[in-house]
């Protein structure tokens, strides 16, 4: 299901944020520029074609505004946290670059933010790091069905708190 789709059932959209690598790559499928700005580059995928691509920012704000065009109200997120932990094992990493991108395009665009990279951390670091890794049982990005429970949880709980 889209974004899109969802617009029909519910007056907000939340928009998370990704992790969509470290910077524009040629022959790459998933080039992208890091920051805020407008700044774009033309790529060649790896059908040779040419594509352009923009800052994560921009294609933020892109989805921010087609949102907006649909009569809902976007809410951007910060991304899941991955498993990555501290050295003692003790404490999630939250300071990723592109929900600090989120956050600040949510400002320059005036919309809603939560701050999802801190609740889930939050709620992984309470469950300890040897329940955490059970949730993601390929790698330390992606979850099985009960580490999406668990991502999902910090919606619920500002469902209904973040006003009209």
């Amino acid at each position: 299901m889209t974004s899109i789709a969802l617009f029909f059932r519910w007056s907000a959209e939340i928009l998370p944020s990704g992790t969509p690598g470290a910077g524009a790559d040629v022959g790459r499928d998933r080039a992208v520029l890091r920051g805020i700005g407008s700044e774009s580059v033309q790529v060649k995928d790896r059908n040779n074609q040419l594509e352009t691509v923009y800052t994560f920012g921009e294609y933020l704000r892109q989805m921010v505004s087609e949102v907006r065009s649909h009569g809902a109200q976007p809410i951007l997120s910060g991304m899941v946290p991955s498993m990555i932990w501290s050295a003692d094992n003790t404490t999630l990493r939250t300071n990723w670059p592109f929900s600090g991108f989120a956050e600040q395009v949510a400002k320059q665009v005036s919309t809603g933010w939560v701050d999802h990279t801190h609740y889930s951390a939050a709620r992984f670091q309470a469950l300890g790091k040897e329940t955490s890794e059970t949730m993601f049982p390929q790698d330390h990005t992606h979850t099985n069905a009960a580490g999406a429970k668990c991502e999902f949880s910090p919606y619920t709980y500002w469902e209904g708190r973040l006003g009209d």
